[in-house]
């Protein structure tokens, strides 16, 4: 069977989070998907779109297509903050630049360890919709694919009888 090693779209979409809840802590409230009542400030993160794209019978791109709204206020006092809600947004694209992403390393004697891998924004927009600051926000991560036939192969391979 085979298994892919894979960084997947919650991941992503929690290191977004992680960042943004970092660097603003309780003064902004994210939710992770799109909801009919929010409190502001908020962000809302999701997932626009995954693709995956071979680059070799072993290797992989990922691109994930994010989308953050930024709400600050009912949109009939927004008007006036427009400028206060581009700035935010711009900080928060600042803010989610770099992600960690979860990731595992090995040591010396083989154990896997639990680490962190950086993710760096592939590109960024923002765009001003009805009330909200829209970011738009692309991550490219790369994956190899493992195969167990080949192992199995590769053990086959290695013995020798007597």
């Amino acid at each position: 069977m085979t298994q892919i090693e894979n960084i997947t779209a919650n991941e992503v979409i929690s290191g977004v989070c992680r960042k943004i809840k970092d660097h603003y802590g309780d003064s902004i409230h994210i939710y992770k998907e799109k909801q009919p009542h929010i409190e502001f400030p908020a962000s809302v993160v999701y997932l626009m779109q995954q693709q995956q794209v071979m680059e070799r019978y072993d290797r992989f791109t990922n691109i994930f297509h994010i989308i953050i709204n930024y709400f600050t206020e009912d949109s009939v006092k927004i008007k006036n903050k427009r400028t206060d809600m581009f700035s935010n947004a711009v900080k928060i694209m600042e803010c989610i630049r770099y992600i960690d992403l979860p990731s595992y390393s090995k040591d010396a004697s083989g154990q896997l360890i639990p680490s962190t891998l950086p993710c760096k924004a592939s590109s960024m927009e923002v765009e001003e919709g009805e009330g909200f600051m829209q970011i738009a926000v692309s991550y490219t991560v790369r994956t190899k694919k493992y195969n167990d036939m080949d192992k199995m192969r590769q053990l086959q391979l290695d013995v020798t009888t007597k």
